[in-house]
């Protein structure tokens, strides 16, 4: 098969899997991940297939293989000393997905590709959007998710869709600021891009407020205050590109005080956040999953066994089952033990620097694409210690698309596509 065809259907396969993922309810249920878990093995059969035809069995190596080895052996073994062993092979079946997506998309995919992965978050975010927007303003079916007055589009919760959109404004910003002359592209096409881009963010932004995720709206700001303090260091953020952002951020801010009254009212919580009965219940879950690692410090209770696990530890005031931590952080060590905990956070060091480290190699567009992921993922990352966004597959199919995008972009390494 030649090289062409076999990169379109990985292409096709992979968009095609990123698209139906968050369409439905983001794949928490078990018919739609199981689909989507059997394409992406198929595919990585096929892979390896291709590649012993080819006799070319070298795969490309980045400085995330170490952590992502050693995190997935410690869940297998994790898994092996579980209290439930069917919910721990069904977790490291899903890890074992988001791995082959990644290097999938690491072995595969050159610039142009990346490019084209990259659109097609912010298509997809748009799309959900204005069906969302659909939802609040025109009364679209949405009976999965009750609270009208939060924006969930296809999501089961608000708070998971808002952490979609975090990685799609990134997205947005890096295009905008990566498009300039030396990118081959007609002036006349460039500005359209350029408009086309602004819509997409304007639409993006308005969704992402009102989902009323607080712990997104916090995380978002102290990523993009991170990606200012990168580009003013490197020198790359002109003038008017700062008085945008500082004109958008006082818009939005008048916006969430006087805008929608919902909004305005959900903004006030944030200040009372000691007498809101979510921000209660969460720091109640907390307590009880410290004291759950605290009882199994090494291994945990296995990958994927929080809801099982918990109950034992589950302190009053709780009603209902908890079925995660509300911080993926906590969960991965209750399920994994703590030695969990310092893999990930070397995952996010690894893709930080690398997405903030500025390769000569890159063409500027490429460059602020890789620092405008990092900076989706960095927004991720800091919104999953108040929730678990690591644990809807929507959302970690398309991070795992991200990581792949930043830690693969130098010329050097890229194959021509």
């Amino acid at each position: 098969m030649k090289s062409e065809t076999f990169k379109n259907i990985i292409f096709f396969t992979l968009s095609a899997v990123m698209l139906f993922a968050p369409m439905f309810k983001g794949s928490v249920t078990l018919w739609s991940i199981a689909s989507i878990q059997i394409i992406v093995f198929l595919l990585t059969c096929f892979w390896l297939w291709q590649k012993s035809n080819e006799k070319q069995l070298r795969f490309k190596t980045t400085k995330l293989d170490k952590p992502i080895l050693i995190f997935f052996v410690l869940a297998l073994v994790s898994a092996i000393f579980s209290i439930y062993p069917y919910a721990s092979a069904l977790e490291l079946l899903r890890l074992a997905m988001y791995g082959a997506i990644y290097y999938l998309l690491i072995n595969n995919f050159g610039r142009t590709l990346q490019i084209r992965f990259c659109s097609l978050i912010i298509m997809i975010a748009c799309a959900l959007s204005l069906f969302g927007l659909g939802q609040y303003f025109f009364g679209l079916n949405h009976s999965w998710w009750k609270p009208a007055e939060f924006l969930a589009s296809t999501y089961v919760n608000h708070n998971h869709f808002a952490g979609y959109l975090e990685m799609a404004i990134a997205l947005c910003c890096g295009f905008l600021l990566g498009l300039d002359k030396r990118e081959h592209i007609s002036p006349f096409r460039r500005k359209m891009w350029k408009v086309l881009l602004i819509i997409a963010g304007c639409l993006l932004l308005f969704a992402f407020v009102l989902t009323q995720s607080r712990g997104a709206w916090l995380s978002l700001s102290l990523a993009f205050l991170v990606y200012i303090i990168v580009l003013v260091q490197k020198k790359k953020f002109k003038k008017w590109t700062l008085f945008a952002y500082l004109v958008l951020l006082v818009v939005g801010t008048i916006f969430l005080y006087v805008g929608d009254d919902s909004v305005a009212k959900r903004v006030q919580t944030i200040k009372t956040k000691g007498a809101e009965a979510s921000w209660q219940t969460r720091q109640r879950i907390w307590k009880g999953s410290i004291t759950m690692i605290k009882d199994n410090p090494l291994l945990g209770t296995g990958v994927g066994t929080f809801v099982w696990g918990f109950p034992s530890y589950q302190p009053q005031g709780i009603t209902g089952r908890a079925h995660y931590a509300h911080n993926d952080y906590l969960q991965s060590a209750c399920e994994m033990g703590l030695f969990a905990l310092p893999l990930i956070f070397w995952m996010i060091y690894v893709i930080l620097s690398k997405g903030f480290y500025r390769d000569k190699n890159d063409s500027r567009l490429i460059r602020n694409i890789r620092l405008s992921a990092a900076i989706g993922l960095l927004s991720l990352m800091i919104h999953s210690a108040v929730d678990f966004n690591l644990h809807i597959p929507a959302n970690m199919i398309a991070a795992a698309a991200l990581a792949a995008i930043v830690m693969r972009t130098s010329k050097k390494n890229i194959e021509k596509d």
